[in-house]
Formats: structure tokens, C-alpha cells, sequence
């Protein structure tokens, strides 16, 4: 999984790391661990929403879907990917002068 965060985090981390490719990883896993979960517990989610087990509950989904505007908590389909965004935190990283990649064997 690749998120715009994750990229934020991988190149500042392999850049805080001077390169270190081990530490930098260790460091990526550390920060994107409760966001990922986060993630992935929303997919399953979603889908046991959106592939109902039951005829009842396929029922209950349709019926929601066409009541949504009108119910209370209409806006929490808009506030759900908001909380798994926020599951991340994301720093600045000290802007550091680039340095030249080292040259491959």
C-alpha cells in the first residue's frame, strides 16, 4: 500500500537517515504501523458494508444507502477516511542540503 504520506515519510526518513537504508525502514515501519492498520481495518469494514452476507442485510444496506441524506449522521461516510488520515503523524523533517546519490556497482 502507497499513500501520499507514506512517500512523505519513506523520503524523509531515508533522508534524516543519510541514506541508510536499514535505519530509514525501521524508522518508515515505526511511523506508517498505526496508519496501515488503520487502513486495512477500513477495507474490511467496507467490505462486509458494501458485500453483505445476508439477504437482511443487503436489505438493511439498500435502505440506508437511499435514507442517508436524511439521517443524522449522513456526513460519516465523508469523516471516515478522515480518521484513518489522521491515524498518521507526520513531521517536518530538517530540510537538509541534497546529497548526490552514491554510485551503483
Amino acid at each position: 500500500m502507497t499513500s501520499d504520506a507514506g512517500h512523505y515519510v519513506l523520503a524523509g526518513e531515508l533522508h534524516a537517515a543519510g541514506g541508510d537504508h536499514r535505519r530509514a525502514f525501521t524508522k518508515y515501519d515505526e511511523v506508517m504501523r498505526g496508519f496501515v492498520a488503520a487502513s486495512q481495518k477500513q477495507a474490511v469494514n467496507g467490505a462486509r458494508w458494501l458485500i453483505p452476507g445476508s439477504r437482511a442485510f443487503l436489505a438493511v444496506r439498500n435502505l440506508t444507502f437511499r435514507l442517508l441524506p436524511y439521517l443524522p449522521w449522513r456526513r460519516l461516510i465523508d469523516e471516515m477516511p478522515l480518521k484513518v488520515g489522521n491515524a498518521v503523524d507526520l513531521k517536518e523533517y530538517e530540510a537538509l542540503p541534497p546529497q548526490p546519490a552514491a554510485p551503483r556497482r
